[in-house]
């Protein structure tokens, strides 16, 4: 059951200083209006961006939003890296919340809710997403096999879950064993998630937009259609380079999508 639907995500000072009309102010306006009545926004922001040091401020467009979209929340929060987005959403939500994750960087179509739902009340107690790695199932012997996009009906996967076109999931799916033994081993949130989910067998589905089904029929129709700018992303937003987890200082300690030692028996346990 769903108790309460909220679309989590954060920033960093630098795209959150940027003020142009169609950056990351335009992604919260995407967000906070949604074709769905009854929902939350929560926005993570840190005192401090612990890379550089710098302080948060916040802006005056944001103060005018809050007070325009009444279900968007801001929270100060310690910074956690790009998990920031997630963790202190999940501390403070009851379990039947249904989180919907999203980036900063790029603008959401209006049904992202609606079929987050949709695919939620089909295939209980599983992860929804849009981008993913590693088919599970019957095989197209072609890059679909590894580079799970633009599905034409759920597709369940064994690898990468990928945040950025949005994923779903709800708070009870996280037990004790994440706080303890997951969070703060990898600054990446889609190795971490994709990793606790793997350990506690909890499937995830690369889910469909079903109007686009049509585009999708044959692998030349799929390879040219797929990439970043379909459902549920309409485009990037007008945003900064070499910040958030492409920024130079996070690079210098960590890799992209590392994956700490403890985390790679995972790999090896059975599905199901």
């Amino acid at each position: 059951m769903i108790n309460k639907i909220v679309i989590t995500l954060t920033t960093v000072p630098e795209r959150l200083s940027y003020l142009v009309e169609d950056g990351f102010k335009l992604v919260v306006q995407s967000i906070c209006e949604q074709n769905y009545n009854n929902y939350e926004v929560h926005l993570n922001l840190p005192h401090v961006y612990s890379v550089t040091g710098e302080f948060y401020l916040i802006p005056e467009w944001l103060e005018e939003f809050q007070g325009k979209y009444k279900h968007l929340k801001v929270f100060r929060t310690e910074d956690m890296g790009p998990p920031t987005k997630i963790i202190p959403t999940i501390l403070r939500e009851s379990p039947d919340t249904l989180l919907i994750v999203v980036d900063d960087d790029l603008l959401y179509h209006p049904d992202m809710i609606n079929e987050h739902i949709k695919y939620h009340e089909q295939l209980p107690n599983s992860v929804m997403l849009y981008d993913g790695r590693g088919l599970v199932g019957d095989r197209f012997n072609d890059l679909r096999d590894s580079w799970i996009i633009c599905v034409t009906k759920p597709t369940r996967i064994s690898g990468l879950l990928q945040h950025y076109k949005s994923a779903s999931y709800f708070v009870k799916y996280f037990e004790q064993d994440f706080h303890n033994n997951f969070v703060g081993k990898t600054k990446s949130d889609d190795i971490l998630m994709t990793y606790y989910f793997l350990f506690k067998k909890i499937k995830m589905y690369v889910i469909p937009y079903e109007k686009d089904n049509n585009k999708l029929l044959t692998y030349d129709n799929w390879y040219n259609f797929q990439g970043v700018t379909t459902f549920p992303i309409t485009r990037h937003s007008n945003s900064l380079g070499n910040t958030g987890c492409n920024h130079p200082k996070i690079l210098e300690l960590e890799t992209k999508f590392f994956i700490p030692e403890e985390f790679k028996f995972i790999d090896k346990l059975p599905l199901d």
